[in-house]
This record gives structure tokens, sequence and C-alpha cells, in this order.
């Protein structure tokens, strides 16, 4: 699995292969893992096929593992799937951990443990499967809860503040520098009552805006597409979104297994619901 940086027109800027030197033994990225920059341009994974959280040069090199690497776990040493990580400019490190422990971790900027909050359930401040991680510029934190179709909000001590239930299954996030919160999922959907993981597949894929209070400032529906036929303009499981300065959207896109750039058009007399051509 490599890493690449790409210019907002597609041309690739930067990559590093995924095969590193971890503590000087050689190792591989692991699979299904999220990448993210930090506030001094520091590379962050969460890998969760090796159940840690690793800090990066923009070359590849290690320079911080948060977990015990290749070890599944729920202590304060060990992570099991953990899903994203969110840097603080202080350099506190705050991660969704995720497919199998339904909380949250924080580490100060060295890498201790400071605390965790979160078990599985339905409650306020319980997870089912805790997907992304975001903060904004007042240090709130905002979590995916994906099975439970919501995103909370929290304090930095874990205290919970919010709740938007039932407006997506959010998959992934990212916080422009004016506090808009953007998610990426699908629509709500029913859940399998016998099990923990995502029951069915996406009917559709939605990119939606919010406030730091929870309004829907802007909700983009995209057509879903097929397994290996997906379409330009199509999205298939996406699971990031970033926004650029002209407010751009782009979308990873799991299955689709690539990379897509949209501008947003006013839809006809809908104030808060654009369409999103892709370019």
């Amino acid at each position: 699995m490599d890493f690449h940086a790409y210019r907002s027109r597609g041309a690739d800027l930067h990559h590093f292969p995924g095969a590193l030197s971890v503590r000087g033994a050689g190792a591989c990225l692991g699979d299904r893992t999220r990448s993210s920059l930090d506030h001094q341009g520091n590379v962050w994974v969460a890998d969760q096929g090796n159940h840690c959280v690793m800090k990066l040069t923009q070359e590849g090199k290690p320079l911080l593992v948060l977990g015990t690497r290749g070890e599944s776990g729920d202590d304060q040493r060990h992570m099991n799937n953990p899903t994203d990580m969110v840097v603080s400019p202080s350099g506190d490190i705050f991660v969704s951990d995720g497919y199998a422990n339904s909380r949250v971790m924080h580490f100060d900027k060295r890498g201790r443990f400071v605390k965790m909050w979160g078990k599985l359930g339905v409650r306020p401040g319980e997870f089912s499967l805790p997907h992304a991680i975001a903060m904004d510029s007042k240090g709130r934190l905002y979590v995916a809860d994906r099975n439970n179709a919501r995103v909370q909000v929290f304090n930095q001590k874990g205290k919970f503040l919010d709740q938007w239930r039932h407006i997506l299954v959010p998959w992934g996030f990212c916080v422009t520098a004016d506090d808009e919160i953007w998610a990426c999922g699908s629509g709500p959907m029913a859940w399998r009552k016998d099990d923990v993981v995502l029951g069915v597949p996406p009917a559709n894929q939605v990119l939606v805006k919010f406030s730091t209070t929870g309004k829907v400032l802007e909700y983009v529906v995209i057509p879903k597409g097929d397994d290996g036929k997906e379409q330009p303009g199509e999205l298939n499981w996406v699971h990031s979104i970033a926004v650029d300065k002209d407010g751009n959207l782009y979308c990873g896109d799991i299955n689709g297994k690539r990379a897509q750039k949209f501008v947003l058009v006013p839809a006809t007399g809908q104030a808060t619901k654009k369409v999103a051509k892709q370019r």
C-alpha cells in the first residue's frame, strides 16, 4: 500500500511506499488504512490491519507508534482496528478505536496515554463503530458513530456535548477553516438486529455540511456506483472527504478505488441542497 499526495488538478506531488522500517525492523502497512496531516505537516496513519496509529515524515520515516503494532487488545497499550485520528494544535492525539473497541483514546504529544472513553451501546457517549474523528478550532471533537447513524460531539476531556441523529450514516469528516463540518457517508438505513456491523449496502451516497451546532447547511446526494462498474461522478462506499479553499470537494471511494473532485452548484429552489458535478 503506497501513499500519494496530489495537487488539486490531480498531478502526483509526492509519494512514499507502504513498506516501512519500524524500530529497525522491516514492516508494511496493513489494510484499511486512513491518513491525515497534522499542523506541522507530519503524516498520521491509522493502520487497522496492524492495530496501531503511526506518525511519519512526508518521506515515510516513522516517528511515533501508538498502540502495540501487530497486537490487538483493549487496554491502554493496545488498539483493535483503529479507524481514524486527529491531532490538536498542541500535539495531543485523539484516536477513534474503532471496529472492535468502540471508544476514543487520548494521547499527549509524546504518545503517552492520557485517557479513554466510550463503550459499545446506543446512549450518549457510547458508540457502535466510531468510524472517524475530527476537531474544530475550539477543540471540540466530532465522532462518526457509524452504526448508530449519528455524529457525537465531545470536549477534549470526553464530556458529551451533543449528537446529530438520523441525518446520515457517517463514514468520514473534514473541518474547514471556518468551522464547517463536512461529513460523507450514506443515507440513514435499517441495520441487522443480530450483528453490530453494517447489515445492508448503502442505497445512496451523501455529503453533508453542518454548522458546529448541528444545523444542516448543505445536503448533497451522489449516485452510488455498482461494484466494478463505477462511472465518473458516482461513489461506491465513500470513506473520506476533503475541501479546498475554493469549496471544491474531494472524496475517497473505497470500492471504486479512486479519488474524485466535485464542484457544488445550487439546486433549483432548494437553498441548502446542492448538486455535485464531477471534475
